[in-house]
């Protein structure tokens, strides 16, 4: 079997001291070959990040378990003898998420529609537009809050809030350090295995699988679309993707497909579940699976997969509703043809920190929905206005249990937020502005939250992890090491899943604002149930520590319902069979959390410094 050519160069690369040209070369082939292990395992030599180069060789060998030298690679990461373990089971894949269509409210303009959008000025019909797009935009998964009205002030005031479903974080399993290409290696073709995991009993439908072609009518209603949106964008039309009209049935075998196809597994879920449980956003009985099954995609909406280039559109007609999702998709596809999304470590694995994929992801949602809002203004007509309107969608895209509350906001960030970003660079310098942002990211949600930062290339500060894995032992697996993030932050401290620890937003948000960077690590052991987290944040100012120390002091005081303990350093708390302690060292504060008061104090010796 020959060589696939790509992997040949990208080797060819590597030796020459090429990185990041074999970086891209690598990252557009797994693109259109995401199941070869030796792409991921070539990946994991143009990384910098050990805990990225770790990721890169668990996709090879979930692909492949008989990948000798990405085990072995592993092993020596390691920095011990010992067999590297086998990985564990592949996260979700990053479907484009994409918001479900909520429920607008009753409440219509008396007479025309036509005559009601003439009757505002030019500032008050963008708020209509953007209040409208928030309320159909906000939600990733199908499950549906039903939020206050839509606020109307014809002076300037901004739509009151949003409808979601969860959407959530992938943390990665990850620690090791970088080794060399073995000076003779060659890739070797190698059986593609299927996915050991298996989750329900449906159709064994991928993601790619060729749906039936929209009709004529519909097709021609899509290319008149496309020119409206690349008009808008001012970017030339490549028409790479391939677009399609899929009824709400086709949803769930795809999603499942979807998950399958990416090595995703319930233990996988499980894992995911015990991170988020151990910061606060989730109770252990929360079903995750169905979760993330749902932030695949939405309740009538639509979804790019920048992987194949694909546009899928939810719904039985093109009406109004699917119209206005189109600009949306399209637009995704069009920014991709021209600046290959799909290659900037994102999707549909985020070779990242989890926070700058957040950050990348509302940059990259931001835009098409300024985009969908664009065309909404120049190009819908009184029809689509109607059908908007009028529109109630199902409740959920698949039957869910109550979201927990940090969902709502969090499956809105890269919508809200990431179109505030792109409208301040949008303002600053037309299209032109926000296209330079796709050859510098955003580098974390807290640029995204506050622009000037990412103008001024005020970047996170690297703060480094601590080695816990020696203190807790071989019976302890890493679950994650990953980045917070200024938002991530603020939803443990605003919206976690014990309503009585939440803080007031306001408060929230000013003890969240300060945020300079932060690690942290998620350990588990399999044979008791027991999990540890040591979380660490650097903060700008003195006073920015102290204030978010405040707001960390009340959340933790109300998870553990006041119990205060002495453990001889910081301030603990002790409860259902949970320990909490918070210490800090000038600028940084830091949060350790454990099953017992006896295990928590054995990693104080990993913190010197902290009080």
């Amino acid at each position: 079997m020959s060589i696939p050519s790509p992997l040949q160069q990208a080797v060819e690369h590597l030796r020459a001291g090429r990185v990041d040209s074999a970086r891209q070369l690598l990252a557009s082939y797994l693109r259109s070959n995401p199941r070869s292990d030796a792409g991921w395992y070539l990946l994991s030599f143009t990384l910098d990040n050990p805990a990225q180069q770790r990721e890169a060789l668990q996709r090879a060998l979930r692909i492949n378990p008989t990948n000798d030298r990405a085990r072995a690679r592993l092993t020596k990461m390691a920095g011990d003898d010992r067999p590297a373990p086998a990985p564990p089971p592949a996260e979700q894949p990053a479907l484009e998420r994409r918001a479900p269509m909520a429920p607008l409210p009753r409440r219509r303009p008396a007479g025309p529609t036509l005559g009601f959008w003439g009757g505002l000025t030019p500032r008050n019909r963008r708020w209509v537009v953007l209040g409208t797009i928030a309320f159909l935009l906000a939600g990733l998964a199908g499950g549906i809050y039903f939020f206050t009205t839509l606020t109307r002030d014809l002076g300037s005031q901004r739509v009151a809030a949003v409808t979601a479903q969860a959407a959530t974080a992938a943390w990665r399993a990850t620690t090791g350090a970088s080794v060399g290409l073995p000076p003779t290696w060659t890739p070797e073709p190698s059986q593609t295995l299927p996915p050991t995991a298996t989750i329900t009993a449906i159709p064994s439908e991928t993601p790619t699988s060729t749906p039936v072609p929209p009709s004529a009518e519909t097709a021609a209603e899509m290319e008149t679309i496309k020119q409206e949106v690349a008009d808008l964008r001012g970017l030339a039309r490549q028409d790479t993707a391939s677009s399609y009209l899929i009824t709400g049935a086709r949803v769930r075998p795809i999603l499942e497909a979807s998950f399958r196809a990416g090595g995703g597994s319930l233990e996988e879920v499980a894992d995911q579940s015990r991170v988020l449980v151990a910061l606060g956003l989730i109770k252990p009985t929360y079903d995750l699976y169905t979760n993330i099954l749902n932030g695949l995609t939405d309740s009538l909406g639509g979804f790019y997969l920048p992987w194949s280039h694909e546009i899928f559109v939810i719904g039985s007609r093109f009406t109004g509703v699917e119209r206005w999702v189109y600009s949306h998709e399209y637009g995704h596809a069009l920014v991709d043809s021209h600046y290959e999304i799909g290659s900037a470590g994102v999707y549909p694995l985020c070779l990242r920190t989890t926070d700058q994929c957040n950050a990348i992801q509302a940059l990259v949602e931001g835009d098409a929905t300024l985009v969908m809002t664009q065309w909404w203004q120049q190009y819908a007509g009184p029809q689509d206005y109607e059908d908007i309107f009028a529109y109630t969608p199902p409740h959920r895209t698949l039957p869910d249990q109550f979201p927990p509350p940090y969902s709502l906001p969090d499956s809105s960030f890269p919508y809200e937020q990431g179109a505030a970003f792109v409208e301040y660079l949008y303002n600053r310098g037309n299209w032109a502005e926000v296209n330079s942002a796709y050859q510098r990211l955003p580098e974390s949600s807290e640029q995204i939250l506050h622009p000037a930062k990412y103008v001024a290339d005020e970047g996170p500060v690297s703060v480094a992890a601590a080695d816990l894995g020696s203190r807790l032992g071989g019976d302890w697996r890493m679950l994650a090491q990953d980045t917070l993030g200024e938002w991530t932050t603020f939803l443990i401290l605003a919206y976690g899943a014990d309503l009585s620890s939440q803080l007031d937003i306001a408060q929230a948000e000013a003890a969240a604002a300060g945020w300079g960077g932060d690690t942290y690590l998620v350990f588990y052991n399999d044979s008791t149930e027991q999990t540890v987290l040591a979380a660490r944040w650097l903060w700008e100012t003195q006073s920015d520590a102290d204030q978010f120390s405040a707001g960390l002091q009340t959340v933790l005081d109300g998870r553990h319902r006041g119990n205060g303990v002495n453990l001889g350093r910081g301030q603990c708390w002790q409860a259902t069979g949970e320990v909490s302690c918070m210490l800090g060292a000038g600028r940084e504060i830091l949060w350790l959390f454990g099953p017992d008061g006896d295990l928590v104090p054995q990693l104080f010796g990993a913190f010197p410094g902290f009080r």
